[in-house]
């Protein structure tokens, strides 16, 4: 019997910024303890004014950077970033997050589990440990909110936060990316909408945590 284990598949943590140098600072020192050690992380820099870039060149050195030549909102430099992407599996991650130790880990673990998982999102919390987010549903009325209920069970979501989404990358790539006619807003739940047409499912993990 072979107790190997298989190998950790890479993950490419994604991270868009704009002026965020001090949201920066808290983001990489929480991914710099977290416990899956398969990743590379890419920031994609709309144009900063600020130092962000310097701060992340001399204080992250690993980190792969590109800066923009505008400020070109959220799914278009998430999709420069996923172009640059070397891992199975793409993770979308906002900067004003702070991750748990596991919150990769236990993403990779239950998408690796199921093929019919094809996104999944952490259970983003508040400060306080109020919920931001247990994902997003649509009402009968066609409608999409934003769920705040707590669970600990792993559940089927209409659509996942950007904050902190894995999705495969060829599922991603499948897609076309996140749909660059949105700007800032609502790319993510038309992702999710997209990827169950497709034949995929979307499901919170509650045991990956993330401040937000």
């Amino acid at each position: 019997m072979n107790d190997r284990k298989m190998p950790q598949p890479l993950v490419s943590i994604i991270i868009v910024n704009y002026n965020g140098r001090e949201l920066l600072k808290n983001c990489f020192e929480s991914l710099s303890k977290i416990t899956y050690s398969n990743v590379e992380i890419i920031l994609i820099d709309n144009n900063s004014s600020d130092d962000s870039i310097a701060f992340t060149k001399e204080n992250f050195p690993k980190i792969i950077v590109t800066k923009l030549d505008d400020n070109k909102g959220f799914a278009e430099p998430n999709n420069i970033g996923a172009r640059l992407a070397k891992g199975k599996y793409l993770l979308f991650l906002n900067n004003d997050t702070i991750v748990t130790e596991n919150f990769v880990t236990e993403l990779v673990d239950v998408i690796e589990k199921d093929e019919a998982i094809g996104i999944c999102q952490s259970l983003l919390l508040k400060p306080d440990g109020s919920v931001d987010s247990s994902g997003d549903f649509i009402d009968k009325l066609g409608v999409v909110y934003n769920s705040k209920t707590k669970t600990d069970k792993i559940r089927e979501i209409s659509s996942a936060r950007g904050a902190s989404m894995l999705i495969h990358k060829n599922i991603f790539d499948k897609l076309g990316g996140f749909d660059e006619k949105f700007f800032i807003s609502f790319e993510d739940v038309d992702l999710g909408w997209r990827t169950w047409i497709c034949g995929y499912s979307v499901v919170l993990v509650p045991n990956s945590v993330v401040y937000h």
